[in-house]
């Protein structure tokens, strides 16, 4: 009988919000907000957060530079690239605070290009084309939109005359990060694409 009233009771804290959502309140514990979903799936615990390496490739044929966290690509091979180094490190799986680093291919210039604005080209579609003729390629990982303990800036830059981004930690490979400036070798800095761990 006891094992019945406990039952009637919990079932009576289950209250729904005005658009049918499902909330549990606990004992004493705060309502609900009125009128708004449920939180967002959570992030996953801390052991879930692996950081894996951002491996930077790089086509002479093309003039492009490529970013991965899978170095077992068969596009790598098929198309020569050629491994320069790790670019840092960056979450393998969405943690607190990361956002996605999508990837995009202008098949008419053979050029990559990386961001964590989706608005830049207006899709996060796979295979989908979007603004300035850029196709969606998924996403390489998730890094920090602002910087954060252990991170540190990758730049974006731009060779309009040869159509390649270039993205780096170092900045002493271009020499400036001022956006609008044009550094070594003809790329101008684009500015901060996000923060990646230097070490895993």
């Amino acid at each position: 009988m006891m094992g019945i009233f406990i039952l009637v009771f919990l079932l009576s804290l289950t209250l729904y919000d005005a658009e049918g959502s499902c909330w549990r309140r606990a004992p004493g514990g705060p309502a609900p907000p009125t009128g708004s979903p449920p939180p967002a799936t959570p992030a996953p615990p801390p052991s879930a957060c692996q950081k894996v390496p951002l491996h930077r490739y790089w086509n002479p044929r093309w003039i492009d530079h490529f970013y991965t966290i899978n170095p077992n690509n068969q596009e790598l091979a098929k198309h020569s690239f050629r491994h320069e180094l790790i670019q840092g490190y960056v979450y393998k799986n969405r943690c607190k605070g990361s956002v996605p680093l999508y990837r995009y291919l202008s098949p008419r210039g053979l050029d990559h290009f990386y961001t964590t604005n989706p608005n830049e080209i207006g899709t996060t579609v796979p295979g989908r084309m979007g603004k300035h003729g850029y196709k969606s390629e998924g996403h390489e990982g998730y890094c920090m939109p602002r910087k954060v303990p252990g991170t540190v800036p990758l730049y974006r830059y731009w060779k309009a005359h040869q159509a390649d981004h270039f993205y780096t930690t170092n900045i002493r490979e271009i020499g400036t990060a001022t956006p609008g400036r044009v550094g070594k070798h003809g790329y101008k800095s684009e500015g901060i694409t996000c923060y990646i761990f230097p070490k895993p």
